[in-house]
């Protein structure tokens, strides 16, 4: 299984989208899926942050049809990250049916201006 998702640039204390679609296309669509989305500081390190699309929340199925999912980082979160790059994956989770769909990385950078407010 292959998945656009590709390398994200987020600016710390700000909110983020992360798109992903996968391709090829599933048979059926991916309606019912389980998802997890971790972030780690390195490949098989402890992950700072997961998110799914149940309980913990942060991961939507946008379109099952077209097999959109979309990750939200919520600036509560990137605010707390350091500059730097880290690596990101998404996983199928579903007994039976556990598998990557698609891993990369995303830098953190600080905006150019500052917002107060």
């Amino acid at each position: 299984m292959a998945a656009t998702g590709g390398h994200v640039t987020q600016y710390k204390g700000q909110d983020g989208i992360i798109e992903v679609t996968l391709d090829p296309l599933v048979a059926g669509g991916i309606a019912g899926w389980t998802l997890q989305f971790n972030l780690s500081k390195g490949k098989g390190q402890t992950p700072i942050l997961t998110l799914d699309n149940g309980m913990l929340g942060g991961v939507t199925i946008r379109d099952p049809v077209a097999e959109i999912i979309d990750i939200t980082l919520d600036d509560s979160f990137t605010d707390t990250l350091s500059f730097g790059t880290y690596v990101w994956d998404l996983w199928r989770i579903d007994p039976g049916s556990e598998s990557c769909l698609c891993d990369d990385t995303m830098s953190v950078r600080a905006p150019t201006r500052t917002v107060f407010a």
